[in-house]
């Protein structure tokens, strides 16, 4: 999308069972604000929920992650100490640093599949 053209805007995917949808904007936390609007407007509650971001994962998405009962939050970036301390604490699964093979699973790595 628009972030593969600009590499300047913030991009967030919404995984719902085999449901992949597409939220950008110029701020990350807006993109996510998206995302949980989407959910709630059209009243989705599965249990498989992932939220794919690339941008770095802070104290303040963790904590729609929350609100939203979003399990997992998944980075092509990093995350904030504030940001591991609530993932760990809430039960929510925190990866960063996706590329290709490799990541590093921050909190909770009993829900991630290892092959």
């Amino acid at each position: 999308g628009l972030y593969r053209k600009t590499r300047s805007v913030h991009s967030v995917v919404l995984k719902i069972d085999e449901q992949r949808l597409y939220f950008e904007d110029i701020d990350c936390d807006n993109a996510l604000d998206k995302a949980c609007g989407y959910m709630i407007k059209h009243h989705m509650n599965s249990i498989n929920r992932f939220i794919f971001t690339n941008g770095r994962i802070s104290n303040k998405m963790l904590q729609k992650c929350i609100f939203s009962k979003i399990p997992i939050i998944i980075s092509r970036e990093g995350a904030t100490s504030s940001a591991y301390q609530l993932a760990n604490s809430s039960g929510i699964t925190m990866i960063g640093f996706v590329q290709d093979q490799t990541m590093n699973i921050y909190t909770h790595q009993q829900r991630i599949l290892q092959s």
